[in-house]
């Protein structure tokens, strides 16, 4: 049986087309890895399915130094050859172009040669970003120079340049299918099904039970679970893809949070300039899956990691074969196991042991957040003393109640809104800084609260109670369709919007830049963050 890895993808993007893609790739060697990274992720550019992809780089060309070659699934490459040899069996890498192919050619800081025989271009500068399908000009000379944003940025700027490949050829499915599975079913005459379910059951998993239409007897259903599930039936189902468009008709796009213009082919920029790194910062991550898997590295790499403390919560017991096609710090040595401790572990590998990286397997619960007290007109008994032991007897509970009480910023990645808004209420008591994404299929969004925004008057307050998991698990109450394209971009940019906004609150930074952006089908707009217009009072009041 193969690999059922791409799961969450199937109903979003017609896999057998995305498989024979051929991509050509130039320019910038560190923003191709991450281009191919993400390629890799979703299963594209299969030479057994006729495609592949083809990047004239010599062999011996160093991979030392570059940020983003800890997103591929080789183990600590250091040379060119070492990514050929890893994954030239599945992609192809020769450094020569088939006939038929898509250009994507890289622009950066490193690398600012223009290319003019390919298809899209992607030029990223000073924490700036634009797609276009035409050589760019700048109105005045380029000073180019390292800032705080440079992964996270040129991540997105991949994932929205992949985004527009899927788009062009057509790619993308008419309606989204969140989920599919296989189901055992039987036929049991003169048994009803309160009766059918008492009598059967199956090594398979739970039975489910309904009148069959002449209430002759039962129908059983038995979910086969996913991983005595083949692929190829689940493929099965097909359905039309859209027409072919794309996110760039006026020629180009601004992709990051410092806004640029481009007129007549000409870029202006007159937007704030940005630090190379901060010096410190203490984060909690809620949240070790999608977003979480990139916002956390790509937020420490804009860091002095000397001084970063960092601390990833999620209650996940296991990482599951079809979290790969999107989350990055995994590899199939990591299925089965907790992603808190695995991706603390994996940044660890990465970052070594200066940085204070901390992994929790354990949901944020209330007695995290705060002490609630039960008051009478004689004494006050905290709820924790009353439950003393059931709450002990999690040995992460101090643990995580330090993080949160040091913490300056919390990122929200997790799949549970109401774990989100006790999150918010933990950085407001605090008056640490919270932003909040989220994503599913090929829409994300990122935002950046400030003091008078919180879950509850951004949402509402059912949706921000609300406890059923969207998740990336079989198991979730609701799962959701998940692609790289979506996740890596949402997650990248969390983590830019996070270090911006510590930078502006140290004064290290001024001037206009966007506090939240969403993503749609690969297309980057702003967003206000703003209350719902029927909610009054302080936010305090509300979480």
């Amino acid at each position: 049986m193969t690999s059922n890895r791409y799961q969450r993808q199937i109903g979003l993007v017609n896999q057998v087309g995305l498989e024979s893609l051929c991509l050509h790739l130039t320019g910038d060697l560190d923003m191709i890895i991450s281009t191919l990274a993400q390629i890799n992720q979703m299963g594209a550019c299969q030479l057994s399915s006729g495609g592949s992809v083809s990047i004239d780089v010599d062999p011996k060309s160093s991979l030392i130094g570059l940020m983003h070659s800890w997103q591929l699934p080789t183990k600590k490459p250091t040379k060119w050859s070492d990514v050929v040899e890893t994954l030239g069996p599945t992609h192809g890498l020769s450094r020569s172009a088939p006939s038929k192919h898509n250009h994507i050619h890289f622009r950066t800081r490193e690398n600012w040669d223009q290319n003019p025989s390919s298809n899209l271009q992607l030029t990223v500068w000073n924490g700036r970003a634009v797609i276009s399908d035409f050589e760019l000009i700048f109105d005045s000379p380029v000073q180019r120079k390292s800032t705080l944003i440079d992964a996270p940025i040129e991540v997105a700027a991949c994932a929205v340049a992949l985004q527009q490949i899927l788009l062009q050829k057509g790619l993308i499915r008419s309606k989204t299918v969140s989920d599919r599975w296989l189901s055992l079913s039987a036929c049991v005459e003169n048994v009803s099904p309160e009766d059918a379910v008492d009598l059967f059951s199956s090594e398979l998993g739970p039975i489910t039970a309904t009148n069959l239409p002449d209430n002759s007897g039962s129908l059983l259903r038995i979910r086969v679970p996913l991983d005595q599930t083949s692929p190829e039936l689940l493929r099965l189902l097909d359905h039309s893809c859209l027409d072919s468009e794309t996110l760039i008709p006026e020629g180009w796009l601004s992709l990051s949070p410092i806004p640029v213009s481009v007129v007549d082919g000409v870029v202006f920029d007159d937007s704030p300039h940005l630090p190379s790194y901060l010096e410190s910062a203490a984060v909690v991550v809620l949240g070790a899956g999608g977003l979480g898997s990139w916002a956390a590295p790509l937020f420490a790499q804009g860091v002095k990691l000397e001084n970063l403390q960092l601390t990833l919560i999620d209650g996940d017991d296991s990482v599951d074969e079809h979290n790969l096609n999107r989350q990055v710090l995994y590899t199939e040595d990591d299925i089965g196991l907790p992603k808190a401790t695995q991706a603390a572990s994996r940044m660890h590998n990465l970052f070594g042991s200066n940085p204070k990286i901390l992994g929790i397997q354990s949901r944020l619960e209330s007695n995290h957040v705060h002490e609630m007290e039960i008051t009478d007109e004689l004494k006050t008994i905290s709820l924790e003393s009353l439950f003393e032991y059931n709450i002990n007897q999690d040995s992460n509970d101090e643990k995580i109640k330090s993080a949160l009480d040091g913490m300056e910023l919390g990122l929200a990645c997790l799949d549970n809104m109401n774990s989100r808004t006790l999150f918010n209420r933990a950085c407001i008591i605090r008056e640490s800084r919270f932003v909040n994404a989220g994503s599913q299929a090929f829409e994300g969004i990122v935002e950046i609260f400030d003091s008078n925004v919180c879950m509850v008057c951004r949402y509402g307050e059912d949706a921000a109670r609300s406890r059923e998991i969207i998740s990336c698990q079989e198991v979730g109450t609701r799962p959701v369709a998940s692609i790289v394209t979506t996740t890596a971009w949402t997650g990248a940019m969390q983590s830019a919007l996070a270090l911006l906004i510590l930078a502006e609150d140290r004064e290290l930074i001024n001037g206009d830049w966007h506090h939240s952006l969403v993503f749609n089908k690969g297309n980057v707009q702003p967003k206000s963050v703003v209350r719902l217009p029927f909610v009054n009072g302080e936010c305090i009041g509300h979480v």
